[in-house]
């Protein structure tokens, strides 16, 4: 009668609510004395595989991929194995070998150059091999998961290098050719492409710098009141482009009930619509897209687009940081596979979630997101009311603003920012600078980098509060982590802005802090 082997059928045994747990390779010269290891392993779940010798382990190794190997080998065998497995293993496969009780001498067993992972004693009490077994099977499963995770992040950190690599070349080129172009059309061009890399490049430092955030569980909020339908036009402008040079066209439906104005993070909210209709754009081909805005108790935005949607397995893996659903998305579509993971994660600190109403290979997919809207009163919705363009270009108008920089670059762009919504501007380039203007004159906000020679935003700041100034002062910097934000505030700074800004974002920051502030006492009535 041939003796049974792991190429022999078998079947895990049927046992009512308990769960089969893993395949398990039995390594045994003589079958007889694995009789009591099957015995033990079957009862409880596991489904053991049977080698009589080391060729018969490797064959089923490959095709079986067993999670576990014990092994009952001399210890002469049982060395060259475990240094033979560990070297052809693409993962790990921990090893428990059982020895006789005259040869075992543990502490030498596991001085030897290819261990087992875990040794017992023969004859095997089954508590001790279940115990064991179980320990393992979940040493086992740490290192997959942790296998997992750095392919995940090795693939992330290739998409990353060639998602920051393809605007820096384009930001170079351009700026290579904006020199030597001489028409004004031209230039125009040049330079919005220029401005596009840019900010494709900025979102994506800005993602990395949140993803440290949210691993954490800490994403820092700033509520105030704003207009919901102002926060989807901004975005709408930015996308329809994109969309349009596509064939793609964009639908909009706002059923608010009275929701207009809410009271929440308009910076964080902008970034969820945002990542949302550029993924809709992104991966659709063609037809349309439908965007829904709506009062449900929550405040809710709906984006769904009809293009290529997902399978289910792909569905389980779009919120994990560092994935996208397939890794040919990455190659076809770029992306670094933060957007919604971050989307999510912020949507959760707003009071709400985001989550994948439905998707099908082929028919598109739905996105669904939902923040707390918080509580607004009259005071907040006149002071948030909408202005047009024309009003908001001069929402600084006679404001008297010292600008604090040793950029030069930096100083010039500011200024334009700040003088082309009327205010009037006065620079110094260290913190020294600041001090003795600031005793000498009256302003009304005071614009403040951080990092500048001589003496240093921060500490121009702390003896300036420490001599009595109230005026409002505005970090300005290119410090954009956490801690960052916590000295500039510690030193007594008002807020903390982020370098690069935006010319809308820094005039409404301003705008902002100069109504909160009760020691500015003769704002222009247009302010207020």
């Amino acid at each position: 009668m041939r003796r049974r082997d792991w190429r022999d059928e078998w079947r895990p045994p049927m046992i009512t609510g308990q769960r089969t747990t893993g395949k398990i390779l039995i390594v045994n010269e003589d079958e007889r004395e694995s009789v009591d290891l099957i015995s033990a392993l079957n009862d409880e779940g596991f489904r053991p595989l049977i080698a009589n010798n080391q060729d018969q382990a490797f064959s089923a190794l490959k095709e079986h991929r067993p999670e576990l190997v014990i092994l009952n080998l001399s210890p002469a065998l049982a060395t060259p194995f475990c240094r033979r497995l560990k070297d052809q293993s693409e993962s790990f496969i921990p090893v428990l070998q059982l020895v006789q009780r005259e040869s075992a001498n543990l502490d030498l067993l596991r001085d030897s150059e290819a261990p087992a992972e875990s040794y017992l004693i023969q004859p095997v009490e089954p508590l001790s091999l279940l115990t064991t077994t179980r320990s393992l099977l979940r040493l086992k499963e740490a290192s997959d998961s942790l296998d997992r995770a750095n392919r995940a992040k090795t693939q992330f950190l290739a998409n990353l290098s060639h998602e920051i690599r393809t605007p820096i070349s384009a930001i170079l080129g351009f700026t290579e050719l904006l020199q030597a172009r001489q028409d004004d059309r031209g230039r125009r061009d040049l330079g919005r492409r220029i401005r596009l890399n840019g900010n494709h490049l900025l979102r994506l430092i800005d993602d990395i710098l949140n993803l440290s955030k949210f691993e954490v569980g800490k994403i820092q909020v700033r509520k105030e009141s704003f207009s919901v339908t102002e926060i989807i036009d901004d975005v709408l402008k930015v996308v329809v482009p994109a969309a349009d040079a596509r064939g793609i066209r964009i639908h909009s439906r706002f059923a608010l009930n009275g929701l207009s104005i809410i009271h929440s993070d308009p910076v964080r909210f902008k970034q969820i619509v945002t990542n949302l209709m550029t993924n809709a754009v992104k991966f659709s081909t063609g037809g349309k897209i439908d965007v829904r805005v709506l009062n449900q108790g929550m405040l809710v935005v709906e984006v769904e687009d009809y293009g290529i949607g997902m399978s289910e397995e792909e569905q389980q893996r779009i919120f994990k940081p560092f994935c996208q659903a397939d890794l040919s998305i990455a190659k076809r579509f770029g992306g670094s596979g933060l957007g919604l993971a971050l989307s999510k994660q912020i949507a959760q600190a707003l009071g709400g979630d985001l989550e994948l109403k439905s998707s099908a290979p082929g028919r598109g997919s739905c996105f669904r997101v939902s923040i707390d809207p918080g509580r607004v009163n009259e005071r907040m919705i006149e002071k948030t009311g909408i202005v047009t363009d024309q009003e908001r270009s001069k929402q600084l108008q006679n404001v008297r603003v010292l600008l604090v920089d040793d950029s030069s670059d930096n100083e010039e762009l500011i200024r334009f920012y700040l003088q082309h919504d009327g205010a009037n501007v006065e620079v110094a380039h260290n913190g020294y600078e600041a001090i003795s203007k600031v005793e000498t004159r009256p302003f009304d906000v005071v614009l403040m980098d951080v990092q500048m020679p001589e003496m240093d935003g921060l500490e121009a700041t702390r003896r300036l509060r420490a001599s009595g100034v109230k005026t409002p002062i505005i970090a300005l910097t290119a410090h954009a982590l956490r801690e960052e934000v916590h000295r500039s505030l510690d030193a007594g700074c008002d807020a903390h802005l982020t370098k690069p800004i935006a010319r809308k974002e820094l005039v409404e920051r301003i705008r902002g802090q100069l109504i909160e502030s009760s020691v500015w006492m003769n704002a222009p009535q247009h302010l207020m």
